[in-house]
């Protein structure tokens, strides 16, 4: 409670040791002396008193760690979660969770992920439809570290519709582009060939993302066994490398013309195409 002096009961608990001191300096520091008498001490406490006392330690955190948050996500994200603020929570989980992914930790990613997806789907709390965007697009790298393509498609597709939803043309554009990436990667090409038709007639107009929809045209095609529409469409991509130079899709493009002029046996204009990658 407010305005009862810490230090005369942290040296009580000492001295029943029920708890150690861990260091003094820079600050104190104590832990339990046993687990279990952690949790015994836990869930003695009454829910309200539970929520209360997380709300109130990540609080601190945001307070005396304002200038590197990034070291204490994890924790914020748990204390959010069992003080059910929920969506603080499900930010922190996500940043939690491209946080290790940026290391490399994809099971931890995963685990932080999907703890934001299970807080989304077992309480709705009202957010903000980019933080589930968001949410649903990060996951899909992790979800194909793990061979999890149909999933990473079907997420991708729970994204696209929010996108949709808000009228987010840019944001459309770019996760129907994932969507397609994902199936081809998933081998549902019957899916990606679907999707890249769609998104064929909503960047109709821009030589620039064309590049990028021919390009995986080319490729999923040939997969399928539509070597004549791979054929069509390795011609237009070709056309469009010329139209659209500057294309954040051109290395894609000159991959994929390299790596079939290379089947064909042209290896002189293979390798052109592939040495500037």
């Amino acid at each position: 409670p407010a305005g009862i002096p810490l230090a005369p009961q942290l040296e009580t608990l000492k001295a029943k040791e029920l708890i150690r001191q861990l260091s003094v300096l820079p600050e104190p520091v104590y832990r339990f002396h046993h687990v279990l008498t952690q949790e015994v001490v836990y869930e003695t406490l009454l829910l309200q008193s539970r929520r209360e006392l997380h709300r109130t330690i990540a609080a601190a955190i945001e307070t005396l760690h304002a200038e590197n948050l990034g070291e204490f996500v994890e924790a914020l994200a748990e204390h959010f979660e069992r003080g059910e603020m929920w969506e603080p929570a499900i930010l922190r989980h996500l940043e939690a969770g491209t946080k290790a992914k940026g290391n490399d930790l994809m099971r931890t990613a995963l685990h932080h992920y999907e703890r934001a997806m299970q807080i989304i789907k077992d309480h709705s709390p009202p957010v903000h439809w980019h933080l589930q965007f968001d949410l649903l697009n990060q996951r899909k790298e992790v979800l194909g570290e793990f061979a999890r393509w149909p999933q990473a498609f079907r997420e991708l597709g729970m994204a696209k519709e929010l996108a949709h939803s808000a009228g987010d043309q840019r944001l459309l554009r770019e996760v129907q582009f994932q969507r397609c990436i994902v199936a081809y990667w998933g081998q549902l090409f019957k899916e990606a060939i679907a999707e890249l038709h769609e998104l064929e007639q909503l960047v109709a107009d821009d030589p620039e993302w064309m590049l990028g929809v021919t390009s995986l045209q080319v490729m999923v095609n040939m997969m399928a066994d539509n070597y004549e529409q791979s054929l069509a469409k390795e011609r237009q991509t070709a056309e469009l490398m010329q139209r659209a130079p500057d294309s954040v899709h051109m290395q894609r493009a000159m991959w994929v013309l390299a790596v079939f002029h290379r089947w064909r046996g042209d290896h002189q204009r293979s390798v052109e195409l592939f040495e500037p990658l």
